[in-house]
């Protein structure tokens, strides 16, 4: 049975208290490609991304998967607070290079700083008291924490799943949407198997008609052969009807074009019944061979009616061609 490789599907679910949705699509492709958008919540996640695309290749072998996953629900469970503590360090770092070369250039400051310092007892946690004074000092209170909490980047609020996150849940539901993306991809398929079906009956009934035609002609042909063979008996001179028609048998005769025409339509349509990978290509192949015969009947013939009919029978082919590009 024939799968298109256009389809869509879509589901709405909740796994872990988290209300998700999916949106699944697939184009014509040559080969497999997955493009997959996640929510935030998904960046964090070990591997999880890595996981969804892997089952969607494992499910179709041919097609643009395009695949969006939208995720909503209490924020709380959604967003977690992420400190850079190498940031920090190198906040504090720059602060006390920042010190040090402001003493350095400065050194009755130096000196008064370092005699204050010696003499005054700094509280813990005061408003005043810099981050990398408290630090040193060994009392780096709530105060001076907060102050490099500030600072851009030190502490970030990122989207995150909870601990408990259901992911075997997660997973047979994103496995159930492709499966309904696959069965919408197989029930085009049928519709396209008998829109095949339709132009291959077609293809078979001109052929019929060419090989009556043909006959004709060709009686018409042998008809003009025994007169042009009593004219040179009778007149015993001019072309030599015999011949004539020997290149006529030779070249004109596309009897064997009509019956490759029938056994490639034969092949294509047990290859639309029959359960093969790639059956796609291999009914194009199919259909460019039919294609490669009717032009030659077509060449061959002299006939005005048989080139009229090839004309017919390779519109059908090219429906045939426009239709297997959606066939996986």
């Amino acid at each position: 049975m024939l799968e298109s490789m256009t389809g869509t599907a879509a589901s709405n679910f909740q796994v872990s208290g988290i209300q998700f949705q999916i949106w699944a699509r697939s184009v014509n492709h040559r080969f497999v490609e997955v493009s997959l958008r996640c929510p935030r919540v998904f960046e964090n996640a070990d591997r999880l991304e890595q996981e969804l695309e892997e089952r969607a290749r494992r499910s179709f072998h041919r097609g643009r998967l395009e695949i969006e996953i939208l995720a909503s629900g209490d924020t709380g469970g959604l967003r977690r607070l992420r400190y850079n503590r190498e940031l920090a360090r190198e906040y504090l770092k720059v602060c006390g290079d920042l010190q040090r070369d402001a003493g350095a250039g400065n050194p009755e400051s130096a000196r008064a700083a370092k005699t204050k310092s010696g003499k005054t007892k700094t509280r813990a946690g005061s408003p005043a008291e810099s981050p990398v004074a408290a630090e040193q000092a060994g009392n780096f209170g709530v105060s001076a924490a907060l102050q490099v909490l500030r600072l851009p980047g030190v502490v970030e609020l990122e989207q995150a799943l909870p601990k408990d996150f259901d992911r075997a849940a997660f997973f047979r539901r994103f496995d159930r949407t492709l499966a309904d993306l696959q069965k919408g991809r197989r029930k085009e398929g049928r519709s396209i198997t008998k829109i095949l079906q339709g132009y291959l009956r077609e293809i078979e009934q001109t052929d019929r008609r060419i090989r009556k035609r043909h006959g004709l002609y060709k009686k018409e042909k042998l008809a003009s052969i025994r007169r042009d063979l009593k004219l040179s008996r009778e007149a015993n001179g001019g072309p030599d009807p015999l011949k004539s028609a020997v290149d006529w048998l030779d070249k004109g005769d596309v009897s064997e074009e009509l019956e490759r025409v029938l056994l490639h339509c034969g092949a294509i349509r047990e290859l639309m019944s029959a359960e093969a990978p790639d059956t796609g290509k291999q009914i194009e192949f199919y259909s460019q061979e039919l294609l490669r015969e009717v032009n030659t009947i077509g060449a061959k013939s002299r006939d005005f009616e048989i080139r009229r009919l090839v004309v017919e029978m390779k519109t059908r082919i090219e429906n045939i061609k426009e239709q297997i590009r959606n066939i996986c």
